[in-house]
């Protein structure tokens, strides 16, 4: 979930394969974007009234006009994708959970750098990842970065 504009909430729906706004006052829910296999992460851009999806099982990011209209793709390979975040210069942050990896894109381009390695991002072992953890990543006031271990509860630091 994050916050949309106008203090309506972004809420991805896995069991729907849709990103919905929510009304907090009245409840009303309608789809921003549907047909996803397994959505994830989300983040919107206040600069461009985009709205950022990471497609899990899919291994895309997608990003599509709060307003609505047909979603493009942003980036694809990616090794399930989860948590994602807007920085300061409007490159996408994205958590890659089945590599362990912090990777930025450029959302006009989709050119990708890795940020960081070696994040408890995946549970091993278990053959199928779990769907009711997933590491996300937020960019503070400061540009520092933190990302979550889904492994280990833990929180990471990283300098911008």
């Amino acid at each position: 979930m994050r916050a949309g504009p106008n203090q309506q909430l972004l809420v991805s729906d896995q069991a729907l394969g849709a990103v919905l706004v929510v009304d907090p006052a009245t409840g009303r829910r309608s789809p921003v974007l549907q047909g996803m296999h397994s959505p994830s992460g989300l983040a919107f851009d206040t600069g461009r009234d985009v709205v950022y999806v990471s497609d899990t099982g899919a291994g895309r990011v997608l990003s599509v006009a709060f307003a609505g209209g047909a979603p493009s793709v942003v980036a694809t390979g990616l090794s399930g994708p989860e948590g994602v975040a807007v920085d300061r210069d409007g490159t996408l942050l994205v958590v890659e959970g089945d590599a362990g990896r912090l990777v930025r894109i450029d959302p006009a381009r989709g050119s990708r750098s890795v940020v960081a390695t070696g994040l408890p991002t995946r549970t091993v072992g278990f053959g199928v990842p779990l769907m009711n953890y997933s590491s996300d990543v937020l960019v503070r006031r400061d540009g520092s970065i933190v990302v979550t271990g889904d492994v280990d509860g833990s929180l990471i630091e990283l300098s911008p």
